[in-house]
């Protein structure tokens, strides 16, 4: 992806969010938390001569005996259960990682807001793009020129060359009022797919065009999943009209589509529906975090769930958020 340049022009106020929300998808961290950097056992980052297997990437927080947050940082590990370590990174408390479709960048916002950075994995370099307010959830467009994300209630959109102040795609206001959150792009980046309340909608980068792609599902809060690596098809968490909550895949050929239509993955809970990303990776792989903050390993439609996280913190409590695939070959 092409870089993107040092600054801002200006900076822009995402609007208010609530605390309750922020703080039910995050746990709170003090200021004097910094990054684990206790390696996996297994590591294999300075030593594999290959790729290896498909990377897999979350926040992790832990927190020690006594409660308190004792680091956060973004994990690297092989979905084999190889190569874990803590990513480099440049600023403290990072918090929702996304990795561009090509692999090539790490987008990621941290604990105390305000900023959105661009991490470039071959130059190892991190641009900051200090968009204002709070900084959900960013994800990069498949041609680079754009970052998407919300603030808990808005979706946003801002260039990733700082060429212009961020713009409002979506707003809580809208009718009907509630959540617009966890933005993706279209496989053309022409386009943003986020979770409204009952509906998974999709909207043009000017604003225009806005089309509902699921539902209505007869729920709220209901949560865009990701996209396939190839794009064509759609991972969302959801209930519908009174079923069991679930992770279902919608063929993108087949949107707009009712909610029942999708194929069932995996039964998920309320909690999982209403706050957690899910990610779609390579070879049917998909990745979620449970409530209790465990990362969960789902291998094709039916398949039994595996506990990926482990012992990663050197013998603290853990707890892993918004996990994101990346290509093997990633230099991590």
């Amino acid at each position: 992806m092409t870089a993107a340049a040092p600054a801002l022009a200006a900076h822009v106020d995402a609007g208010p969010v609530d605390a309750g929300r922020a703080d039910a998808k995050r746990a709170d961290a003090s200021s004097e938390a910094t990054p684990a950097s206790t390696p996996d056992a297994s590591d294999a980052h300075a030593s594999d001569g290959g790729c290896g297997a498909t990377w897999l990437l979350f926040a992790l927080t832990t927190i020690g005996s006594e409660g308190g947050v004792t680091g956060r940082s973004i994990y690297a590990r092989r979905v084999d259960g190889t190569g874990g370590h803590v990513v480099a990174l440049p600023y403290p408390l990072p918090i929702s990682p996304s990795v561009s479709a090509d692999g090539s960048a790490l987008v990621y916002s941290v604990e105390t807001y305000g900023h959105i950075y661009i991490h470039d994995f071959t130059r190892e370099t991190d641009t900051d793009l200090p968009v204002g307010g709070t900084t959900l959830d960013p994800v990069v467009s498949p041609d680079g020129a754009h970052v998407a994300y919300d603030d808990g209630y808005n979706v946003w959109l801002a260039p990733s060359d700082n060429s212009a102040t961020p713009t409002l795609l979506a707003g809580a206001h809208d009718s009907p009022a509630g959540e617009r959150t966890l933005p993706a792009f279209t496989a053309d980046s022409q386009r943003v797919v986020f979770a409204a309340p009952g509906t998974v909608d999709s909207v043009a980068l000017d604003g225009s065009g806005r089309t509902t792609l699921v539902g209505p599902t007869g729920g709220e809060g209901d949560v865009i999943g990701a996209f396939s690596p190839d794009f064509q098809g759609l991972a969302v968490s959801l209930a519908c009209d009174g079923a069991d909550y679930a992770l279902r895949t919608f063929p993108v050929a087949s949107l707009p589509a009712p909610c029942d239509a999708g194929s069932v993955i995996v039964a998920v809970t309320p909690w999982i529906a209403s706050y957690s990303r899910p990610a779609w990776g390579p070879d049917g792989l998909f990745a979620f975090a449970d409530e209790e903050g465990n990362l969960m390993l789902v291998t094709g439609e039916g398949s039994s769930i595996t506990n990926f996280g482990g012992d990663l913190t050197g013998g603290q409590i853990g707890s892993a958020a918004s996990p994101a695939f990346a290509p093997a070959c990633t230099p991590l």
